[in-house]
This record gives structure tokens, sequence and C-alpha cells, in this order.
């Protein structure tokens, strides 16, 4: 169960505010929203995007870029890549690293990844639903009525988890008391579990734990710093191919195959530099 969420060590930047702790409490909000939108279909790139989605981050500022930086990171770690099949979702799976790049850009730029809005648009308000932390969350600018109705949870997640240490158990402990609030048990997607029981944590060797749980995964090696990198020895890291040429892989969406022959960390790269502009432009006025 605690190989739901990174270890502290995997982030690049050491924080309570984008770290595990807020890691922990997004996917609570992410379960819980495939449950009452129904897009279970959806589970693992939803639990992908939100495990990977502030890895990157490296301050506690307004930032565009981590989201991409993200997923070069998820290009270059063969670890990660293994992580993220434990859990039933590919590492060049289009929809999950979209979400991922765009999560930290404006909602008009969504419009390039029109076909993938479901994972987005939950991943932001899953994300959203944690600005409790930091006073500032509008309820109005949530997506989805089902997320709307989940405020009052929110801010009694975080105000009664706050101070959980954060370490290899903490998602466990954030779970208990989120279920104590709720009076029923958080609704963890199989798709999420499912292959986690079947190959016993794939990626997390090293890590020790009660027989027969979920491991926890061992860091990712070289966390600390710009661009990190876990390679397995003797072998290149291996590049997704762009959406839609992926060998064996269902075709991508249309959305993502009409940008213009555009992989997606390339249509990432674009809305950053469009939205600078922008704000350039903007500044000037």
């Amino acid at each position: 169960m605690n190989s739901l969420i990174p270890h502290p060590t995997d982030f690049a930047h050491a924080s309570r505010t984008h770290g595990q702790a807020h890691v922990a409490r997004v996917m609570i909000h992410a379960f819980r929203l495939i449950e009452a939108t129904g897009h279970r279909d959806d589970a693992s790139r939803l639990w992908g995007a939100v495990y990977l989605h502030d890895l990157a981050r490296t301050h506690d500022g307004f930032c565009e870029v981590h989201g991409r930086d993200a997923v070069l990171r998820v290009n270059e770690s063969t670890d990660l890549q293994d992580r993220l099949a434990s859990h039933g979702v590919a590492s060049d799976d289009p929809a999950m690293l979209l979400a991922v790049m765009m999560h930290c850009l404006p909602d008009d730029h969504a419009a390039l990844a029109k076909p993938m809005w479901p994972v987005l648009s939950m991943l932001k308000d899953a994300t959203g639903l944690d600005r409790v932390r930091t006073g500032d969350l509008e309820r109005s600018y949530l997506r989805s009525e089902a997320a709307k109705g989940m405020v009052e949870f929110a801010q009694a997640l975080y105000s009664q988890t706050r101070r959980i240490k954060e370490g290899p158990n903490h998602f466990t402990e954030v779970l208990k008391v989120a279920e104590k609030i709720l009076g029923k048990p958080v609704p963890i997607p199989a798709l999420v579990l499912g292959p986690v029981a079947g190959k016993a944590g794939k990626g997390a060797k090293g890590a020790k734990g009660a027989k027969g749980a979920a491991p926890v995964p061992a860091p990712v090696k070289g966390a600390k710093g710009a661009a990190p990198v876990t390679v397995a020895k003797g072998k290149a890291a291996p590049v997704p191919a762009p959406a839609g040429k992926t060998k064996g892989a269902a075709p991508a969406p249309a959305g993502v195959r009409a940008a213009a022959g555009r992989t997606p960390a390339k249509t990432a790269a674009a809305a950053v530099d469009k939205s600078k502009a922008r704000r350039r432009s903007t500044t000037t006025r």
C-alpha cells in the first residue's frame, strides 16, 4: 500500500508543501474522484500522474516547467518506468504524460489534450483540493461538481494529517485518517492494486516490509538535484516512442496525433513557451 506514493528522497526538492505529504493527500482525492466520476478505466493513468506530478520540482514557488521535467525524468529512469508498470500503467502512456506536463499550466492549454481531459481535469482537481494547505482554495475554480463537494473533506484531511511524519509508512497513516473522517473505506481502484499483488512490487527491490504486503519503493537513485537518472547497468535509458507509434500499443487519441506530429513532450514545451510569451506581452502592456 505504501508503494502507491513516492518516498521523500525521490523528490528533487525536499518540501512539506509539494512533497510526500502533499502527494499522499492528492492521491486520496484522486481515488475518490475516480469513484465519483465513474472514470474507472483511467484509474492507473491518474494514479501515475499523481505519483509523478511534483517529483521534479526544485522550489515551492510558481513554476510551469516541473511537469515537463517530471516526464523527462521518467524517460531517463528505468526505476520509475518499472514502478509505473507494477501498478498497471505504461511509462509512455500519452494521457498520463500530458496530464503531468500540463497540470501546472493554465486550463486554456488543455485544448491541446482534449481527448485526455478526464485524466488532466481529475489531476488538477485533486491537486486543487489540497490547496487548503496554503489557504487559497477557491471552490469555484474546481472543474467537477464531484470535486466541489469534497472541499470540507479536503480541509479535514489536511488538518488531521499535517503533523504525520513523512517516511515509508506515510500513506497508510494518511489513509487511516481519511477513512475515519469518511466513516468508510477509501475506494482504491483494483486496477491500481491488482498488478502489485501479482508482481510483488516490481521495482521495489531492497525494501523491507511485512510478508505479503505491498513493499515500499526504493528511492530513485540520484533524486537530489537536477535531472536525476537511474539506468540499468550496460543499458541506455529507453525513450518512449511518439504517441501512436509505440509498438504493440493502442494508437494515441486523435488530439495527440493531430498536434502536428509532436511528441507529448514537444506539445507541452510549446504550451510552456506560449504561456511565457503571453506573460511577457501582458507585462509590456
